[in-house]
């Protein structure tokens, strides 16, 4: 019998709750203490409710003093520690690199614990990791967490803090938490009604002071109408005048109206004098209405000067709120650290089974989205082409009128034919002889290129790759993931490997490396040579332990070489694998002023209609014709003469190209096209060689077929021409 304890309770509501207490550090509250039972210092009895015959019995233990000897247990459940372990840990899946997952190793061991890792609990965590129930949980968790636990904050906080972008793009959410937007509405609406009332106020004394005005110029304008002469020249000297006028009409002979003409000019003196002082005050009414027009305005500037004050200090009161809130997260999320509760144990395994959760959650995803013949055909998206030989014609006229290049029908077919049999299709030419846009066409007219379903993939080689850390990415032993590198391939690779775990190779998948040897091609392409060989039936990948990447055939590679002494040599294993396709100038655009223009998306072309070129059964003869099979030994016997020597790999390409050309490749103008086609794509590029019988050897390669043989012609022409500067060395890269 044990004794577990101590429990410390509450009243709520007329009911007690009891709850653990926790240990004697007042640490983690579910670890408590076992204590043995001792009839000596404890003591029980049993209190009954007389009252209530339903109520249970109370039974109550005092203890005198607790044994010295006891032994700690774990009362928390799994479901709660499961929920608590993923809160605590959902903040250490922010960190996106190995530099800062260390890191957080190395916090987690250096602060104290905010629970007791007895051997129990690190034994359910660790149960809880290998199955990946915290790694779940935690996921789940990492979006609500992000802001409602300690741990999400102070990272959010800490990102924020240091950099510039995050605290600009906070400051627009702290003034609306702040309720800045409703306040600075309100001020605006408060400042925009004072300034309607007032520019009202100041267009009505507008309006008054030019009534004023055109009463003014009436008067004026009635002025100028009285009678002209001495009389009325000034107002002030209209009663001298009047007297004037009495004495001249005195003097005058007898009128008949000069008895009138003292009144009437008393009366137009009168008039006068009433104008001149409706003049005068309404010039008084004018200088007010203007004065107080002035202080009008003088009033609305000091109105919008202290409206311009407190819109400042709102300003600096929400600044300096920001700043408090700011502050504050600073504060609450450095003190988060101290609640992480895992060693590195366990949170290692803990994040290898969060990486894990997560890898199977994206390849469902891919699962679900491979493309397959049906879904293709559903939405119209697959070629109408027919036979091989309908896709060349359709794709040469498409690049001849389209794309504005000057190509022939056999050079397209030569292409499609390397594609479909070499997993390795080397572009070599002088820089600027089009390459790469070749190639880009190439993959529009197979319908890869689509955005809604891309299955054609450009990658820039940069100098210095040296392994597949760079070129695909490297494995984390801490998570026990793969982590991708920039280049994009693995993301093509986990789609490949989606469609080969169904058993899918519907369309083909072309991979373009420009400018391929930047760097040494067989250093970082090298998990590609062992798979180069399309007739392996196990075609994998290992990228780390327990992480392979199925291939399947329908993936190809190009790559675009040039023909000069600035990049790295390609080595003869890698030549013996590829074929080394020659891209002339004209293959570019006919005319500097041309541009291609191609259509925005064509239809998937089916790798089934691709692979016929590679397909024995497909082909129209498995013997080659004699006069092919007599020059292609003649070659052999006087590579074996020189001893440069002919691997059997190069040998079987040889062969299966000039059996699968047959129907495909034109030989009505030329028998030997086919051969001239195989001869300078896989022979002479792994020629290098110096002295004098080396050039021996390439002078009688083609010796008698020139004519025959243009392309081997052209290609060992320029080979001997190169000897002149470079003392007899020939090389087909670095000419």
């Amino acid at each position: 019998i044990s004794l577990v304890g101590p429990f410390s309770w509450e009243k709520c509501d007329g009911r007690y709750q009891f709850s653990p207490q926790g240990g004697e550090d007042g640490g983690d509250s579910y670890m408590l203490r076992c204590y043995p039972h001792s009839r000596t210092n404890i003591l029980q009895f049993v209190e009954r409710d007389r009252n209530n015959a339903n109520a249970y019995d109370r039974r109550f233990l005092i203890i005198n003093d607790l044994p010295a000897n006891g032994r700690t247990i774990d009362c928390i459940g799994d479901a709660a520690l499961r929920e608590l372990a993923a809160e605590l840990f959902a903040d250490s899946f922010l960190l996106n690199n190995a530099q800062e997952r260390r890191l957080l190793q190395e916090r987690m061991k250096s602060v104290l614990p905010q629970w007791s890792l007895g051997d129990a609990r690190r034994e359910r965590l660790a149960r809880m990791a290998a199955q990946g129930e915290l790694a779940e949980d935690t996921i789940s968790l990492i979006a609500t967490n992000l802001f409602e636990s300690s741990e999400g904050r102070r990272k959010l906080v800490s990102a924020i803090i240091g950099n510039d972008e995050y605290l600009r793009a906070l400051h627009p959410l702290a003034k609306e938490e702040a309720g800045y937007s409703r306040i600075t509405q309100q001020l605006e609406a408060e400042k925009n009604e004072e300034l309607r009332e007032l520019d009202q106020q100041i267009e009505q004394k507008k309006k008054e002071l030019d009534s004023v005005k055109h009463a003014l110029k009436i008067a004026h304008d009635k002025h100028k109408k009285l009678p002209k002469g001495k009389k009325n020249k000034k107002l002030r000297n209209a009663p001298a005048a009047a007297d004037l006028e009495l004495a001249e009409a005195d003097e005058a002979p007898e009128q008949p109206a000069a008895a009138e003409a003292p009144a009437e000019i008393a009366r137009a003196g009168e008039q006068l004098q009433e104008l001149a002082d409706h003049i005068a005050e309404l010039q008084k009414q004018s200088e007010a209405w203007q004065q107080r027009a002035l202080q009008e305005q003088d009033a609305y500037r000091q109105s919008s000067l202290q409206m311009q004050r407190q819109h400042q200090e709102l300003l600096d009161r929400l600044e300096k709120e920001q700043q408090s809130i700011l502050g504050q997260f600073q504060d609450k999320l450095q003190k988060a650290y101290a609640s992480i509760a895992f060693d590195g144990p366990i949170a290692s395994s803990v994040m290898q089974a969060a990486a894990g959760y997560a890898e199977q959650r994206r390849r469902a995803i891919r699962h679900t989205s491979v493309l397959t013949l049906e879904k293709a055909s559903a939405l119209g998206e697959i070629s109408p082409c027919a036979t091989p030989r309908e896709l060349a014609e359709f794709m040469t006229q498409e690049l001849n009128e389209r794309a504005c290049r000057n190509i022939a029908y056999n050079d397209v077919a030569n292409l499609l034919l390397c594609l479909s049999q070499g997993f390795l299709t080397i572009l070599t030419g002088m820089p600027g002889s089009g390459k790469s846009s070749l190639a880009a066409d190439f993959a529009r007219l197979l319908g890869l290129d689509s955005p809604s379903r891309p299955r054609y993939h450009e990658i820039a080689t940069e100098r210095g790759w040296i392994s597949r850390r760079e070129f695909i990415g490297s494995y984390n032993p801490m998570t026990c993931s793969f982590e991708a590198s920039q280049s994009g391939i693995y993301d093509c690779l986990a789609d490949l490997n989606a469609e080969a775990e169904q058993n899918i190779a519907a369309f083909p998948y072309l991979i373009l490396l420009d400018e391929a040897n930047l760097s040494p091609m067989e250093h970082y392409w090298a998990d590609f040579m062992r798979i180069s060989d399309l007739h392996k039936r196990d075609r994998r990948i290992a990228l780390g332990t327990g992480c392979e990447l199925a291939i399947g055939p329908q993936l190809r590679f190009i790559a675009t070489v040039n023909i000069d002494n600035t990049t790295e040599m390609l080595s003869p294993r890698l030549l013996d694998r590829a074929w080394t396709v020659i891209v002339p100038s004209q293959f570019c655009f006919k005319s500097v002023l041309q541009e291609g223009n191609l259509r925005e998306e064509y239809p998937l072309v089916p790798f089934n209609l691709l692979n016929q070129l590679n397909d024995p059964a497909s082909w129209v003869s498995a013997e080659l014709d004699d006069y092919i099979e007599d020059y292609l030994g003649e070659i052999e016997e006087l590579c074996d003469r020189y001893g440069f020597a002919l691997s059997p790999r190069s040998q079987g390409m040889l062969r299966r190209y000039c059996l699968a050309a047959k129907g495909f490749i034109d030989t009505s103008a030329n028998g030997f096209a086919a051969f001239d086609y195989a001869i300078a794509q896989k022979l002479l590029p792994q020629l290098n060689g110096y002295g004098s019988s080396y050039r021996d050897f390439l002078q009688r390669l083609i010796k008698g077929k020139e004519t025959a043989m243009p392309v081997c012609r052209d290609t060992i022409d320029q080979l001997l021409g190169s000897d002149q500067s470079n003392m007899q060395s020939y090389r087909f890269f670095g000419r």
